[in-house]
């Protein structure tokens, strides 16, 4: 009877240990799950939003300026009127569709958040490497949009590229702000980044403890 009590006894201990390692998982995966997910969806709204603005401005800038032209025989200078779009330069046409990709992952990852409950390993890494590309990819596109922005404003008097602004006042200034618009989406992005690899590394860790 001893020996039958004693057995009871290892078995509810036990038993007890199991519901405490258990409640001990769950605690650790809804450490995982922070930052919550208000935080998350709140974030890639403002991804589509920076996108899609930086996207737009850029998109619809057009202006109807006057490039100086000299004439030898004349000796003088015949202000030409030209329209500037952004089409015209390959740095910009590559922002737009960096930004439509960027909006375009920003809500497909947005409806996959609001819809699950709790990610997936696997489905963790796949968020993480789409944000990390997607900061990437924004980041070469303003960067290379800002060099022809520099030129455009200051020119290179080296060999003798004059600066456009002063005649197309209006079209840089909308190219600055969707440069703007979309450095802000990049940095919105690289912290989406952050949180997805803190999610990632918290739920491997509980796998590794459990």
């Amino acid at each position: 009877m001893k020996n039958n009590n004693g057995h009871e006894a290892n078995e509810g201990q036990d038993m007890k240990t199991d519901d405490h390692d258990s409640g001990r998982r769950r605690s650790l995966m809804q450490a995982a799950a922070a930052p919550s997910k208000v935080v998350n969806i709140s974030l890639r709204l403002a991804a589509i939003a920076l996108s899609v603005a930086g996207l737009v401005v850029m998109d619809t800038d057009e202006q109807l300026g006057s490039t100086p032209f000299y004439v030898p025989y004349l000796n003088t200078d015949i202000n030409v009127p030209k329209k500037a779009y952004y089409s015209l330069f390959t740095s910009f046409k590559y922002l737009v569709w960096a930004n439509a990709v960027a909006a375009v992952v920003a809500l497909v990852q947005l409806i996959i958040v609001a819809a699950i409950s709790r990610q997936s390993k696997a489905g963790s890494w796949i968020t993480l490497l789409a944000d990390q590309a997607v900061a990437y990819v924004l980041l070469a596109a303003a960067a290379s949009s800002t060099e022809v922005a520099y030129v455009a404003e200051h020119g290179i008097s080296y060999i003798g590229w004059n600066e456009q602004c002063s005649n197309y006042h209006s079209f840089c200034t909308r190219v600055g702000i969707s440069l703007i618009l979309t450095y802000m989406a990049t940095l919105v992005f690289a912290t989406l980044a952050i949180i997805s690899a803190h999610r990632l590394f918290s739920l491997q860790s509980v796998h590794v403890q459990s």
